[in-house]
């Protein structure tokens, strides 16, 4: 209790003399500017909230713009991927409110990186994480965001970037259809709706890839590469078609996907979301 008043009667200082709605539109600002450009590829208001106050410090204490935005982006990414402010959150909240000036931050932030954000976290934690049928996935969400900020193009989309999709429609649909999956046997939401079983997709070429296997569907993607007819998406150049998979950790196993090797798709497609989330972080 103790701990949970000083350090509210400290954010409540804060708030009076320095919250102007300048100051919220310049912090909103930035995380729109790391890939989060909507409500969705948020994963909780606590960790936004606690990001702010990190940002109002940083501004009172005259740190550079552009160190400003660094650090709030990485901030926010380190702590929504460790889920830092679950468990003994107010704790870990009162200490990071004490090195949140000018002389600490620097070196507090990068001390977290290296005892949370280790190698063992990105090739083994992270990827272990990524093994979720929940859509609410903060992991997935900071994926999301990654691709966002990336300019990624959307799965078999020639020239739609994910961030024109994302803000107008919630087009995200599962690489192994959903209806292919059940007649197949796994008929449940722990299997057909794993976090690296999904991607955005034009709705218009959902609707013709229907229930076929990625084996069929990306036959015929590569048939159009090869001078055959548009069908899926307007792809038509083997080297695009290998850039957009690697845009959107899709594996080139996908070529012979079939629900035989379905649990192997998901793992290498784990393993790529983890790769670009960690380029991401680093390039923040």
């Amino acid at each position: 209790d103790r701990i949970r008043h000083e350090t509210f009667k400290k954010l409540a200082e804060g708030v009076k003399t320095t919250v102007t709605k300048k100051n919220f539109k310049r912090f909103t600002n930035i995380l729109y500017s790391a890939g989060f450009v909507i409500h969705d590829l948020f994963s909780g208001d606590f960790v936004v909230d606690v990001t702010y106050i990190l940002y109002l410090r940083l501004v009172k204490d005259g740190f550079h713009e552009a160190k400003i935005k660094r650090l709030i982006k990485k901030w926010y990414v380190m702590a929504t991927l460790t889920q830092r402010y679950t468990g003994s959150g107010e704790t870990t909240l009162d200490s990071d409110i004490k090195n949140f000036n000018k002389k600490k931050i620097d070196q507090y932030t990068a001390d977290i990186e290296k005892i949370e954000l280790s190698d063992i976290f990105w090739e083994k934690e992270l990827i272990s994480k990524l093994d979720s049928s929940s859509t609410s996935s903060p992991y997935l969400a900071i994926f999301r965001a990654a691709r966002v900020s990336n300019s990624d193009k959307v799965f078999l989309s020639r020239d739609l970037a994910l961030g024109e999709l994302v803000v107008h429609t919630k087009d995200i649909h599962h690489i192994y259809p959903k209806d292919y999956l059940k007649k197949n046997g796994k008929n449940h939401k722990k299997f057909f709706d794993q976090s690296a079983n999904f991607s955005y997709l034009q709705e218009e070429v959902n609707r013709q890839i229907g229930n076929r296997s990625p084996k069929e569907y990306m036959g015929e993607v590569r048939k159009q590469c090869n001078g055959g007819p548009l069908k899926y998406g307007g792809i038509d150049k083997m080297p695009m078609l290998i850039e957009n998979l690697k845009e959107n950790c899709i594996p080139e196993s996908i070529f012979d996907g079939t629900v035989d090797n379905y649990d192997l798709f998901l793992k290498e497609r784990r393993k790529l979301m983890a790769e670009k989330i960690k380029e991401y972080y680093f390039n923040l």
